[in-house]
């Protein structure tokens, strides 16, 4: 049997173990170098959404840069369309590498792709989250978001709730 230095490992120390590296994980910052040390800070700048028609292709774009403003050119961001009733479901829309000016961009055939019935969505978010050193430099990861709105008779506004795929 395994012996921790307080007795025998149960099933309940276990849990408590997991539980303990859940919240020192997820306590780790979504930005910043909390998580890394000596890492170099970056952040987003990511573009709001306006469509006419949440059904027709749209694209999500966001610069990353350093702690200095300079666009990171080559580096993997991850977007994902935020969806459910209260939108604190996060679904990967997909991911884009950014070009020389830092700007990822990542085009969808509309803004429902992840979304159940009656879902709304009003907002994406963005996510760089390097593992290990690229060209010889340690980034902190990032997070970005932006709104999505839509176009109304009164000028923007929420988009309406994700349709049924029946009713098409």
């Amino acid at each position: 049997m395994l012996r921790l230095a307080d007795g025998p490992v149960t099933r309940h120390k276990v849990l408590r173990l997991a539980l303990a590296a859940l919240v020192v994980g997820l306590s780790g910052g979504v930005s910043g170098c909390s998580n890394i040390i000596g890492c170099s800070e970056t952040r987003f700048e990511a573009e709001p959404v306006v469509v006419d028609d949440p059904g027709q292709p749209v694209t999500y774009s966001a610069r990353l840069v350093d702690d200095g403003g300079e666009p990171l050119a080559g580096r993997t961001v991850k977007f994902f369309t935020m969806t459910g009733p209260d939108e604190a479901d996060g679904a990967q829309a997909g991911e884009a590498e950014t070009d020389e000016d830092g700007w990822a961009r990542l085009e969808l055939d509309g803004i429902y792709g992840q979304a159940h019935t009656g879902d709304t969505v009003s907002r994406y978010t963005v996510d760089f989250w390097p593992i290990g050193a690229v060209d010889g430099e340690t980034y902190c990861r990032a997070t970005g978001e932006a709104p999505i709105t839509c176009r109304t008779a009164d000028g923007e506004g929420t988009c309406p709730p994700a349709p049924s795929p029946f009713d098409e």
